[in-house]
């Protein structure tokens, strides 16, 4: 398969990379969307603010980005890391296995997480100092569902 890597009515399309660690993406506005379509063992470096990045997918990946005005998609994926330096208002995980997500000390308390037959989902947040280690959230993947008290109620699973 051929790559494509072009911008055409504010929407970034990058196609089908194979093996390359430094696609640069130069997001020149803010109503700009990037989308990582059938990419493989690549990493992405999505520069200024744009309005949404898209992983559709994708294996093995990484994407490393400032900021986005409505969130991250990741979509039919498997093994890939996402990293936002500054700000994302929520990631959205849908048909995707072992997606890891970095974040900062600053950003991290403020993302949604919304998950849909997902697993291995891990978010990693820098520690406070720089001599304190990251720490790791593990969204959980399989739930369980019952009547209490005459309700419907969802919990996590804590145990298999």
């Amino acid at each position: 398969m051929t790559t494509k890597f072009d911008e055409d009515k504010n929407v970034w399309n990058v196609e089908n990379y194979s093996g390359n660690n430094n696609v640069k993406i130069e997001v020149k506005n803010n109503k700009e969307i990037v989308s990582i379509y059938k990419c493989t063992n690549s990493v992405f470096v999505v520069s200024n603010k744009c309005n949404k990045i898209v992983l559709d997918n994708c294996k093995k990946c990484g994407v490393l980005f400032e900021s986005t005005i409505t969130g991250v998609d990741v979509v039919r994926s498997s093994g890939c890391q996402i990293q936002c330096k500054v700000q994302v208002p929520s990631f959205s995980i849908d048909n995707s296995d072992g997606i890891t997500v970095f974040l900062t000390q600053e950003n991290y308390s403020t993302i949604q997480f919304y998950t849909s037959k997902s697993s291995e989902t891990n978010i990693t947040v820098a520690g406070a100092s720089e001599e304190e280690d990251p720490k790791t959230y593990i969204i959980p993947s399989q739930f369980i569902s019952k009547f209490v008290d005459g309700k419907f109620t969802t919990q996590e699973v804590s145990h298999i």
